[in-house]
């Protein structure tokens, strides 16, 4: 099977003074995948400065994997002309990609623009919806969406900084967070930016009498209809809110005000969850990211071990390793060796 891997990103960097590289090398894990999968061949395509899948030094790569090919696309390609150079590589499958923290809503619109280019070539794409990252762009359209899903019973969950600027990252006036105000059901009257390490006070706060950090950021916010589930323990804020949770229609909006850290997320996620009817796509090892996308070909199960170690996961549906071409039954474990990725598809 022969695999693309494409970027979209756009943002430019001065040749004369960027240095992109990360540990381990991009090259490094691009030769990773190909020891991982034999069976399989993998060109990765992008432009040169922003698409974070490359190592670069003055405006070149520095270093380069020894088995997988590097397509360079110029930046400003229009979707057509991205795609008919990506089919030029004849994949089988056709893969976006992007940066784990991608501050540009207009990525996921060009990747899933490119997708529908290659799709109408006959290639197989794994890639953003289309209308659904167009709906993540236009902020207005998203306010929509999340309060139409919220009263229809669906339950909402976000942070802080959520909801300050509309689609030109101008701030929204008449209060934080801005058009989720009356979702959420609170208003954020200050963010208070925590110093980082052992300088200042630590702050804390209580959830199911198990105390956790707060740290980064502490909003102090009041609540407007919504109920509290947690406050803050100390410091001049202490008492306000830290959890909140609102009706909203028939669904729930629910909002933390800091950041804590894993055993807290853990603990309250899995209780939003279950509250909310969502149960998890496998069972098994909790350092395996699991994401699961559906299109007309079907379900894929998207299984990353992130970890040097070995990993297990018990799948509930019977699916094809994209990958690997193994066949598994539903309630059957599979074996993720370190840094591997799986790809299941169910029909």
């Amino acid at each position: 099977m022969r695999i693309v891997f494409y970027s979209a990103s756009t943002s430019a960097h001065s040749n004369s003074s960027t240095k992109t590289t990360y540990q381990p090398f991009r090259a490094d894990t691009w030769d990773e995948m190909d020891r991982l999968y034999p069976d399989c061949e993998f060109v990765v395509a992008g432009p040169l400065n922003g698409s974070y899948i490359f190592d670069v030094a003055d405006g070149e790569i520095c270093k380069k994997p020894e088995k997988v090919k590097y397509v360079l696309l110029e930046s400003g390609m229009s979707a057509e002309d991205t795609a008919e150079l990506i089919a030029q590589q004849r994949p089988d499958i056709a893969v976006a990609i992007a940066s784990g923290a991608v501050p540009f809503d207009w990525v996921p619109i060009k990747t899933a623009l490119i997708a529908e280019e290659l799709q109408k070539r006959g290639i197989a794409t794994i890639a953003n919806n289309t209308l659904v990252s167009v709906a993540a762009f236009d902020k207005w359209r998203s306010n929509i969406m999340f309060r139409s899903f919220v009263k229809a019973g669906g339950t909402f969950l976000t942070s802080y900084f959520s909801g300050y600027v509309e689609d030109h990252d101008l701030v929204i006036t008449g209060g934080y967070p801005g058009r989720l105000r009356d979702i959420l059901g609170i208003w954020v009257e200050e963010s208070d930016a925590i110093p980082a390490g052992d300088a200042g006070m630590k702050h804390t706060f209580a959830y199911k009498d198990v105390t956790y950090p707060a740290e980064v950021l502490c909003d102090l916010s009041h609540t407007e209809g919504a109920e509290t589930l947690a406050t803050y323990d100390n410091d001049f804020y202490a008492g306000m809110p830290v959890l909140t949770c609102n009706t909203f229609g028939s669904g729930k909006a629910c909002y933390v005000a800091t950041r804590s850290n894993q055993d807290f997320y853990r603990t309250f996620l899995t209780d939003i969850m279950k509250k909310a009817g969502v149960e998890p796509l496998a069972e098994g090892s909790d350092k395996v990211e699991i994401t699961l996308r559906e299109n007309k070909n079907g379900s894929f199960l998207f299984l990353l071990n992130p970890t040097d170690e070995s990993q297990e996961v018990t799948l509930k549906k019977a699916g094809t390793d994209l990958l690997g071409g193994m066949t598994y039954q539903a309630g059957e474990k599979v074996v993720l060796p370190a840094k591997a990725v799986v790809i299941v598809q169910s029909r």
